[in-house]
């Protein structure tokens, strides 16, 4: 099926999809602009691309989970910060241990609309992303300081 037949598509679930690479997941965030609501959770074989290619093809992203993609590093958060932070409400990057304090508090400060951030098991996050970004009303769930 060509993908101009699922440009009016706002939902998509491709959580645990394990075989989905970068290639697919290019072809797919170009045909799908007015994406709201995307889950990729556990799709182990994404990297930066994809996340890049989604957040410049799906500008509306309202919630996205980004949950157990291991090869994720601050080059995706700085696509979504750019193309995504208009609208971007909910964002799930458990386990994405690549992720840095600067790049994390980096997006939340530019997501004015974002209300929840999941960080199970970003062990890597600091006091300095918690106490240093600007979201006072941010629910941060998973939250894990030593």
């Amino acid at each position: 099926m060509p993908l101009d037949r699922c440009t009016g598509l706002h939902d998509l679930d491709l959580h645990g999809v394990e075989l989905l690479d970068d290639t697919a997941a290019l072809e797919l965030a170009e045909g799908l602009p007015a994406l709201e609501r995307l889950s990729l959770k556990n799709c182990v074989q994404l990297s930066d691309k994809a996340i890049e290619g989604f957040a410049n093809g799906c500008h509306g992203l309202v919630e996205l989970s980004l949950n157990k993609i291991p090869a994720l590093s601050d080059a995706a958060l700085i696509a979504l910060k750019e193309h995504c932070a208009e609208h971007l409400k909910y964002l799930d990057i458990s386990w994405c241990r690549g992720l840095t304090d600067h790049s994390v508090g980096s997006l939340v400060d530019a997501c004015e609309q974002l209300e929840v951030l999941t960080v199970w098991g970003c062990t890597q996050l600091t006091k300095t992303f918690y106490e240093g970004h600007s979201r006072d009303g941010l629910i941060v769930i998973g939250k894990c300081v030593g």
